[in-house]
């Protein structure tokens, strides 16, 4: 069935009635575009790419053997920083202070007769 599709980029199913049932051949039939990418030399000839690699990296050294890891000192003081301006935000009444700031004042500042 994979030597059915041509390499790279299909757009229609393939014309032959002996597909094998396959998830390319569905999604290929509700016109969803599939890469097959079966025959990866022939592709990179085609565009003008290597086919391997220039560079030789070192066994264990990769970007896949190495894990990023968090400044877990940097994620606490920024936890107690928020924690810190929801605190004084709250019991002081800087909230509302900061936010009364923000209302447009009355002119007139009676208040109005309810009818």
């Amino acid at each position: 069935g994979k030597k059915q599709f041509k390499p790279g980029l299909n757009s229609e199913p393939p014309r032959s009635k002996t597909v094998p049932d396959s998830v390319m051949l569905r999604f290929a039939k509700r016109d969803v575009p599939v890469i097959h990418i079966s025959r990866v030399k022939l592709l990179a000839e085609r565009y003008g790419l290597p086919y391997e690699p220039r560079v030789a990296v070192p066994i264990g050294q990769g970007s896949v053997f190495v894990g990023s890891e968090y400044n877990r000192w940097l994620a606490f003081g920024g936890l107690v920083a928020i924690m810190a301006v929801m605190f004084a935000f709250l019991r002081w009444d800087i909230g509302m202070r900061v936010l009364r700031g923000m209302r447009p004042r009355d002119t007139d500042a009676s208040p109005e007769h309810m009818v």
